[in-house]
């Protein structure tokens, strides 16, 4: 049993260490997997497969009441962390598979706390690629969500020269676990590269101004690129989607 204790909503905790040793006298197995399904823990489990085992000797053949001496050991480590996306006590099973066609659990506790004030925007960055200058590209989402239990107070949303917010207020009060989407359009005036920045104010006393880059190329083409920025549904890893 593994406690991290209470974290903020949206925190991850540093990674904790957990050892899997074999049991008392000889033993050999092999790790073959570690699992867990919980969407507030992850674990980081590397090299596997991997053996486990221990080799101790009597000193007397034969004999097996006397205690065993360790004389080579193998153990394996792997490390779990925490990273509540709600409120309150939330608890995870971690499976470690052997070859053998054992399993042992480990099972991990945690409290998510809500913070006061708590602002959030995604994505981290915007780029729109190829866009023909002199005009408007496709429309890219950003949202300001509220991860904390109190009203955040948004006092300004702007952007950098070349880019433009075409629907979302300049100020507002998102509530409690609330969100509010903004559009974001890059308006290149010359041929090359465009920097710059969706920028958020707010009342969160920990990160009172967020700024999110973004990026576009300003080309001069008759061919239409369409859409721009494309936007890729989120996949579970592993599982690669086309648009």
């Amino acid at each position: 049993l593994f406690d991290f204790g209470a974290l903020e909503v949206g925190m991850t905790s540093t990674p904790r260490a957990i050892n899997v040793n074999p049991a008392a006298g000889n033993q050999s197995d092999v790790i073959t997997s570690i699992t867990e399904g919980c969407p507030d823990f992850f674990v980081t489990a590397n090299g596997l497969p991997a053996d486990v085992y221990r080799i101790c000797e009597t000193g007397i053949p034969n004999v097996t009441a006397i205690p065993c001496t360790t004389t080579e050991l193998q153990s394996y480590q792997f490390t779990a962390q925490f990273q509540p996306n709600i409120g309150g006590a939330t608890s995870c099973v971690v499976t470690v598979a052997l070859a053998s066609g054992a399993t042992k659990t480990v099972t991990l506790n945690g409290t998510g706390t809500i913070p006061p004030i708590r602002i959030d925007v995604a994505p981290g960055a915007v780029p729109f690629g190829d866009v023909r200058r002199n005009t408007t590209s496709g429309a890219a989402q950003i949202a300001v969500r509220n991860l904390g239990g109190q009203n955040l107070s948004v006092t300004s949303v702007t952007t950098s020269t070349g880019f433009a917010i075409t629907a979302g207020p300049g100020s507002t009060v998102i509530g409690p676990s609330g969100n509010q989407p903004y559009s974001v359009v890059c308006q290149p005036t010359a041929v090359g590269g465009l920097a710059g920045s969706f920028v958020v104010q707010s009342n969160d006393p920990v990160n009172p101004t967020v700024t999110i880059p973004l990026s576009c190329n300003g080309i001069d083409s008759n061919l239409d690129i369409s859409p721009s920025p494309l936007t890729l549904p989120t996949t579970r890893v592993g599982e690669p989607v086309e648009q």
